[in-house]
């Protein structure tokens, strides 16, 4: 029986150390294999970089687990305001609560929708650092949350909302103007994938999993050196192993969203930041 014991060591690090009293893997004469004894192998250096037996389910939910635990407190520490998210997340849930039950229950699904986790922390950052251009990649209730914030900015900041299909983006802007948001710069991708504009937030949370990867190097050049990029849906094993492999380290910092994204279905977001500033 394997057992996992997901140990913090230092803030920068944790080690999955995996405890085997014995493992019954069989040869192909359908012989159990020896028990396998511990090894030095068997940790797991925390960096943004994949590590091989990550590639399976139980190590890689081990090691998000303890990712989510470090990257809140690493966050916290880089921005402040959020060692007060708790305030911030009973308030914006408040806020957000009407429109998004109407938002599941008329137009999507609490399963298709964002949810209302990540919503309060987009709402969260908005708040924080006052974007002046956000650009929302994937219409739906991200759009109504980021609108209600341009609302309340005084229609200062530009948002434009993106998706690769016409028919979402018809349902989007009848949801907008029927609760007098600005309705404004709603674009289709095929449209928008030139724009060579930079973006001070910036979430991606585009179409089905092969264009949310073809799309993820045009969305990295939406950002400028102090911008924010969230992606939805980082806890689909395959697209978040892509989507570490592809950030160069050099010029990235990537945070695992789980403490303060994870939803009934267990999905959570990651941040990625430009390597600046923003921490130092």
């Amino acid at each position: 029986m394997d057992f996992l014991a997901v140990l913090p060591v230092v803030p920068s690090k944790v080690y999955v150390i995996r405890l085997i009293r014995k493992r019954r893997s069989r040869s192909p004469a359908g012989v159990p294999d020896a028990s396998i004894k511990y090894r030095p192998s068997d940790y797991c250096p925390m960096k943004a970089s994949v590590w091989p037996l990550e590639r399976t389910r139980p190590v890689f939910e081990a090691i998000e687990y303890s990712r989510g635990l470090r990257d809140r407190l690493v966050l916290q520490a880089e921005i402040p305001e959020l060692g007060s998210y708790s305030r911030w997340a009973n308030q914006f849930t408040r806020e957000l609560l009407p429109y998004y039950d109407e938002y599941v229950s008329t137009v999507s699904s609490r399963v298709m929708s964002i949810s209302l986790q990540l919503s309060v922390f987009i709402l969260t950052m908005c708040t924080i650092f006052a974007p002046k251009s956000v650009v929302d990649l994937g219409s739906g209730f991200s759009s109504v949350v980021l609108r209600l914030y341009q609302r309340s900015s005084g229609n200062r900041i530009r948002v434009c909302s993106v998706d690769d299909s016409a028919d979402w983006l018809s349902k989007t802007e009848r949801f907008l103007v029927a609760h007098d948001l600005p309705a404004d710069r709603l674009f289709h991708w095929e449209e928008f994938k030139h724009e060579n504009s930079a973006f001070d937030l910036v979430l991606h949370d585009l179409g089905d999993s092969s264009l949310r990867r073809e799309s993820l190097s045009k969305v990295l050049s939406l950002a400028h050196s102090h911008s924010f990029i969230v992606l939805d849906d980082a806890n689909v094993r395959g697209y978040n192993l892509y989507v570490r492999n592809l950030l160069d380290e050099e010029l990235y910092r990537s945070y695992c969203l789980r403490s303060f994204t994870i939803d009934f279905f267990k999905r959570y977001s990651m941040l990625i930041s430009p390597k600046n500033d923003h921490s130092s």
